[in-house]
This record gives structure tokens, C-alpha cells and sequence, in this order.
């Protein structure tokens, strides 16, 4: 790699992050502030829009919302593990019902309550990128 100078540079690819949610708000927040924080952030609306980006593309890790009309999270992690796609899945709920053992057994590896603060959310994400 080069540059016009000829100089050699070197890119550090940067975690390429799904993350999705209905919430138009939550999706523009989370992806401003995980920019910031360093991840390459993609938005999804539903759990069929994340499909169809997950099996046109490469991410990394997916930090999801439980509770969206359409397909839900539960929805996404079926259809994730269906389709062979195996990247970590962290799951945001507002609902303390929602965040019982099922999603795990799905294939998240946390599941964190609505709303969370962004260090938990990046501590998080980190941790589920090294298991």
C-alpha cells in the first residue's frame, strides 16, 4: 500500500458493527457514538433488513434490540444461526421478561437492559468479540 508520496501506509481494519433497532432515535445515537468510540457502524431497521445485510456483507459483531415489529431479535438470532452465520449477537431490552435465558440458548452472548451506557455497551462488545 502506498500513498501519492510513495510512502507506505497501513490501515487497522476497524470492527465492523450491525447494530438494530425500529427506533430511529436509539439507531442514530448508538451510531454516532460507536463511531466515535471506533467501530465501523451499520444500521438496520428490523431483523430482515439485518439478514439481508449480513448475507451481502462481513460484520463482525451484531448488537441487536429484542422487541421490533416485523422480525424481532429472537426472529434475527433463528434466522442467523439458520443460516449458518455465527459472528457474536449482543441483545438490548427495555423489557425485563425478554431478557430471559431463551436468547442465549438462541446464541446471544448478553443480553443488557435499555437503556445502557455506552461504556457497558463497548465493554460488551468487546467481550463478545474475544470468546
Amino acid at each position: 500500500m502506498g500513498n501519492a508520496e510513495g510512502i507506505a501506509v497501513h490501515t487497522i481494519p476497524r470492527t465492523r458493527l450491525l447494530v438494530v433497532d425500529d427506533e430511529l432515535m436509539l439507531r442514530r445515537m448508538l451510531d454516532r457514538v460507536l463511531t466515535a468510540r471506533g467501530f465501523e457502524v451499520h444500521t438496520a431497521v428490523d431483523g430482515h433488513e439485518a439478514m439481508a445485510m449480513l448475507k451481502a456483507e462481513r460484520f463482525d459483531v451484531v448488537l441487536s434490540d429484542v422487541v421490533m415489529p416485523h422480525c424481532d431479535g429472537r426472529c434475527l438470532l433463528e434466522a442467523m444461526r439458520d443460516a449458518g452465520i455465527t459472528i457474536p449477537v449482543v441483545m438490548l431490552t427495555g423489557y425485563a421478561d425478554a431478557s430471559d435465558s431463551s436468547l442465549r440458548s438462541l446464541g446471544a452472548v448478553a443480553v443488557l437492559g435499555k437503556p445502557s451506557p455506552v461504556d457497558t455497551i463497548c465493554t460488551t462488545l468487546e467481550s463478545a468479540l474475544h470468546r
